[in-house]
């Protein structure tokens, strides 16, 4: 039995000091800035906000781009400099509720940047893609994207961040972090009829 408790302690432990020191700081947004917006975080274009509707906690973000919006891009940012992830291989660990798409993709990216942190290192973004599917049916749903740059010396820093891209589309984002490695989420997909 104490070798349990000990087991169950180190566990314990393990896992906190993990949460404390994740490079993906304010991953859940629970800490906002004086200007209302989740420290270490930034919009990309108009209407991106706090909103209640969260997966966990009090906050989460809700994304929403029009028709009519005449802003180039609708999206989310580390917000500055200093919050880029320094872990060059991983996985982004999030949670995503979609609450519409039309003729829009809803996505979250890892992005390569040098060390000049900008976005030109010849690498590739990671990009996951909310499914059809689970647009629209009121649901959060655990996502994870696996990302590996270490193969690119010019790539110093990774970006986490999100898009709609497209003409409209609305999206919450939650519980952000960052992962070693990412495994198998086992996902139920529409099921229709099978023909024999």
């Amino acid at each position: 039995m104490r070798r349990l408790m000990c087991a169950l302690l180190a566990c314990c432990c393990s896992a906190a000091y993990a949460a404390e020191t994740n490079p993906c700081t304010n991953g859940s947004f629970e800490d906002l800035a004086p200007n209302g917006f989740p420290v270490d975080w930034g919009p990309v274009g108009a209407a991106v906000e706090v909103t209640g509707d969260a997966h966990s906690g009090r906050h989460a973000l809700r994304l929403v781009r029009t028709a009519d919006t005449t802003t180039r891009e609708t999206g989310l940012n580390r917000g500055h400099a200093h919050a880029l992830i320094d872990r060059l291989s991983g996985g982004i660990d999030f949670w995503y509720k979609a609450l519409s798409a039309r003729a829009a993709d809803l996505n979250v990216y890892a992005i390569p940047m040098n060390e000049a942190r900008v976005e030109e290192t010849g690498s590739l973004r990671a990009t996951f893609t909310v499914p059809g599917h689970q647009v629209g049916d009121g649901r959060w749903h655990h996502g994870r994207l696996k990302y590996d740059f270490t193969d690119n010396p010019d790539v110093k820093w990774v970006h986490f961040a999100a898009r709609i891209v497209g003409t409209a589309g609305e999206l919450l984002l939650d519980d952000f972090s960052h992962v070693e490695r990412v495994g198998a989420i086992v996902r139920a997909g529409a099921l229709g009829d099978r023909k024999s």
